[in-house]
């Protein structure tokens, strides 16, 4: 009797085992689908690409008035080489 209660004792763990891993191998892809980051809506990624654009031009802009020739501005003599002049 003890040879055969230690075959069933075997059939039940091997028989709970396999029940508790295929129970696992079902319930583990589903987390692993919510777990992952959740996608921005399309809108979203459509606004944030505009958005861009919108500063790449502003950047674009700024970079061209920065490089722009300042205008040359007239500088004046020194007042004393004035005065000497009207003598």
């Amino acid at each position: 009797m003890g040879k055969s209660r230690l075959i069933v004792q075997l059939r039940v763990t091997a028989t709970l085992t396999l029940a508790v891993l295929i129970a696992c191998l079902g319930v583990v892809p589903s987390f692993a689908e919510q777990a992952g980051p959740a996608a921005p809506a399309d809108g979203v990624n459509q606004a944030l690409l505009d958005r861009i654009n919108q500063l790449e031009a502003k950047v674009k802009q700024l970079e061209e008035k920065q490089t722009a020739p300042a205008p040359t501005l007239l500088t004046a003599r020194p007042f004393m080489s004035v005065v000497g002049t009207l003598s």
